[in-house]
C-alpha cells in the first residue's frame, strides 16, 4: 500500500499478470493428458480470476481510497466502481488471448462474492454496486476492447451458469425463462 499509494506512474502490465508456470498438485505426473489440460485451463481461470481481485485492491491504493475520512455509503459504492474500473482497464491490455482470459477470470471474480456467505443473498449492498452491474460493466468494458462477439456470448454464458447455481443454492425456483438461445438476454432475465 505504502508503494502503490504515492506511485505517479501507471504500474507496468508485467508487473501486474503474472504470466508463470500454472499452479500444480503435487502428484501432476499421475494424471492423463485430459486432465492434465483441464487442470492447466482450471489454475489459468483461477490465476486471472485473482489477477483481477488483486488489482481492484490495488484500485483503492492507487485512487488514495484509503485516505477519505468519513465516508457515505454512496462514496464507498463509487470508490468500488473505481477500483472494478482500474482492475478492468489494466485487464484489457495485452494479447487476444491474454485479454480474452482475463475476461472469464474478471467474471468468475466479480460473481464470486455470491458464494461468500451462505446465509446472505449478496443480492443488495449498501457501500458496493450489485454484483449484476459489476458484470455488466466487466462485460462491456471487454465488449468495447473488442473481444470478438463470440467471447461476449460466452462471458454472458458463463455469468448466465453462476448465477442459475447461485439461485439453485438458494433454493429460489427458476421459471418461465424465455429467451431462446440468446446467452446475454437469458442473463439479464436471470
Amino acid at each position: 500500500d505504502q508503494i502503490l499509494h504515492f506511485q505517479e506512474d501507471p504500474i507496468p502490465q508485467t508487473l501486474i499478470i503474472d504470466q508463470s508456470p500454472n499452479i500444480v498438485s503435487p502428484n501432476n505426473n499421475n494424471l492423463n493428458e485430459k486432465i492434465r489440460s483441464f487442470q492447466g485451463t482450471v489454475n489459468n481461470l483461477y490465476i486471472r480470476a485473482l489477477t483481477c481481485t488483486l488489482l481492484h485492491e490495488v484500485g483503492h491504493a492507487v485512487n488514495r481510497h484509503v485516505e477519505i475520512i468519513n465516508p457515505t455509503d454512496e462514496l464507498i459504492k463509487t470508490c468500488e466502481t473505481e477500483a472494478d474500473n482500474f482492475a478492468l482497464d489494466t485487464l484489457i491490455h495485452g494479447s487476444t488471448e491474454d485479454i480474452l482470459n482475463n475476461s472469464f477470470g474478471a467474471i468468475l471474480s466479480f460473481m464470486s462474492i455470491y458464494f461468500m456467505n451462505k446465509r446472505s443473498t449478496y443480492l443488495h449492498s449498501f457501500t458496493h454496486p450489485m454484483t449484476h452491474e459489476r458484470c455488466n460493466r466487466c462485460i462491456r468494458k471487454f465488449q468495447d476492447a473488442n473481444v470478438e462477439q463470440n467471447a461476449i456470448n460466452y462471458l454472458y454464458h458463463m455469468a448466465a451458469q453462476v448465477a442459475i447455481d447461485f439461485l439453485n443454492s438458494r433454493e429460489i425456483p427458476i421459471t418461465d425463462l424465455d429467451a431462446g438461445n440468446d446467452a446475454e438476454a437469458y442473463y439479464h432475465e436471470l
